[in-house]
Formats: C-alpha cells, sequence, structure tokens
C-alpha cells in the first residue's frame, strides 16, 4: 500500500493533492496508511507530498523562467504563502547550488 501510495503521490503531488485523496487511491482509511507510512518512511503521508512538492520546485527553480508564485503552483503548492516560498526558495537555492 505504501509503494501504490509513493507512486501516486510522485504522479500527482503537482496537483496540488491532499492526504485523503491519497488513502483513497490505494483503499485504505488515513487511519489505517498513516501508520505504515511512518513505520516504512519515517515521515507522514503529508509530509512525503511536501517533500515530493519541494523536490518538484527545486527541479522548477533551476529549470523555469516563470515567476516563483507560478512555480509553486506547478509544484502543487497551492496554499503556500508569498513569505514562506521566499524562505523556502532561499533554502533551495542554497542546496542547489
Amino acid at each position: 500500500a505504501v509503494k501504490l501510495a509513493t507512486a501516486f503521490i510522485l504522479e500527482n503531488a503537482g496537483r496540488g493533492i491532499q492526504v485523503p485523496e491519497v488513502a483513497a487511491h490505494v483503499k485504505m482509511s488515513r487511519a489505517s496508511l498513516e501508520p505504515r507510512f511512518k513505520r516504512i518512511l519515517d515521515r507522514t503521508i503529508h509530509q512525503e507530498i511536501q517533500r515530493v512538492q519541494m523536490e518538484q520546485m527545486k527541479r522548477l527553480l533551476v529549470n523555469s523562467p516563470n515567476p516563483l508564485k507560478q512555480i509553486a503552483m506547478e509544484a502543487g503548492m497551492l496554499r503556500i504563502n508569498l513569505h514562506t516560498l521566499r524562505i523556502t526558495t532561499v533554502a533551495c537555492s542554497r542546496r542547489v547550488i
């Protein structure tokens, strides 16, 4: 179930998916899937979604001429404020360089 869920997250994180969508995709309750995620990956489903979105954002920051806010939306970060986005961008760019 975790393998199927992580594949779903990789494919769909860019559209701003949330934990209930992941659980529904693997036909499990969040309460059942969450402990498996934590045990196998040592992070929550939400953390995995955010991790994948951050990786997508880092790739886009390096390769895209688009404005920062558009890059964030393309990475699936639909609920992030601009201040957080700037801080995240600085952290990402430092890791990329």
